[in-house]
């Protein structure tokens, strides 16, 4: 397993031959409530993908903060972006990851599948295939039982400090 950004040309072509697989994490940038970081969603997708690549080997890629969804965006620190802006993103790097060489791409959310894969994908031409259409038809997802959100934000209590109970 290597990371991208700290490999070399070498490093990535080895990697290559031998585990033709990308990781790529997707996060967002949003209130998780005063419990969690805001880069919850990527951090836990980069520790899950790094998880897999050192079972399977493979490339594990920076991870793409600026997801789509989630009817978080009037929380303060949220930076969600809107889909139109998010597609193009995602076509141009999967293109690119197949030009590389990779065979198996995988782009694991943090941040609920339906709402970040599925509908920048559907429009995300496969490349190398023409007319093709990406599709996620192959993500698991479970339904969102609570997750990693206490609601909306809200203050915290007089007198306690982040960490405190």
């Amino acid at each position: 397993m290597v990371y991208y950004e700290f490999s070399h040309p070498d490093d990535l072509e080895a990697t290559l031959r031998d585990a033709p697989v990308a990781y790529v994490p997707l996060g967002t940038y949003e209130h998780h409530g005063w419990h969690l970081p805001v880069g919850f969603d990527g951090i836990k997708a980069h520790a899950l993908c790094r998880r897999a690549a050192e079972q399977t080997g493979g490339v594990v890629f920076p991870t793409f903060f600026y997801g789509t969804g989630g009817g978080h965006v009037s929380y303060q620190w949220t930076a969600i972006l809107e889909e139109p802006l998010i597609r193009p993103l995602l076509a141009a790097t999967l293109d690119r990851l197949a030009r590389f060489g990779f065979r198996v791409v995988v782009l694991l959310t943090g941040h609920y599948p339906p709402e970040q894969v599925r509908p920048p994908l559907r429009s995300c031409p496969l490349p190398g295939r023409g007319s093709g259409r990406a599709s996620s038809g192959n993500t698991v997802h479970r339904p969102h039982r609570g997750g990693d959100h206490d609601g909306p934000p809200r203050r915290r209590l007089p007198g306690r400090s982040r960490g405190q109970v």
